[in-house]
């Protein structure tokens, strides 16, 4: 009989992590949390169905904080190190709060990149340099082809509600835009369907299944 995992020390969750989710009144991971979180501070790449509500960006996001904070970097400029692509601006936002919260008191920085926003503050803050980048494709191959992004120590990338993105006409921007990425790095699909689109994605770009 299996022992039910009942908090997020039992997946490998830090004590300060831990106490940001506390401060939030979370005590318990949900199961896609149980299941992802182990997997993704082992570094292994992860291929998640998962609802809309289910904790999913915990689920990715808590494990990433835990590995940046822990891995230290030297004294050069900062690049970015984690990809999250998300189909619409409300989830990219919705998602960096989530980075916010989860990560005060650690010294992490990031952008988030998004249409009807203003370019000047986007790619400030990619000057100044981020450890997250949290974007829409369609903004960020904008900004790509300004040469504005530099991914050469992207080790994560994330794509959150993978078939919205294909549905919303984004499968030929995710290709080009993964395949810009360092490879090999962890790649995180996080999907609440599998359409056709989404297996030929997973097939080129994930390269441990689970």
């Amino acid at each position: 009989m299996t022992t039910e995992i009942v908090n997020f020390e039992a997946v490998g969750i830090s004590e300060t992590l831990m106490a940001r989710l506390a401060e939030q009144g979370i005590d318990k991971p949900t199961p896609i949390q149980q299941q992802a979180i182990p997997v993704l501070l082992s570094g292994q790449d992860l291929m998640g169905l998962a609802q809309t509500g289910t904790g999913k960006t915990a689920a990715y996001l808590l494990p990433l904080i835990q590995k940046l904070s822990e891995g230290a970097k030297g004294k050069g400029p900062r690049r970015p190190r984690v990809l999250v692509l998300a189909p619409t601006r409300e989830l990219a936002h919705q998602i960096s709060i989530s980075l916010r919260d989860f990560s005060r008191g650690i010294t992490l920085r990031y952008v988030t990149i998004c249409g009807g926003e203003r370019y000047n503050n986007q790619i400030s803050a990619l000057k100044k340099g981020v450890d997250f980048i949290i974007a829409t494709p369609g903004r960020f191959e904008d900004l790509q082809e300004r040469g504005v992004i530099d991914l050469s120590e992207i080790e994560h990338v994330i794509l959150d509600e993978a078939d919205q993105m294909i549905d919303l006409g984004f499968y030929q921007p995710i290709k080009r835009i993964c395949a810009s990425t360092p490879q090999p790095c962890q790649t995180i699909f996080f999907s609440a369907t599998m359409p056709a689109e989404m297996k030929a994605l997973s097939d080129e770009f994930l390269h441990v299944h689970v």
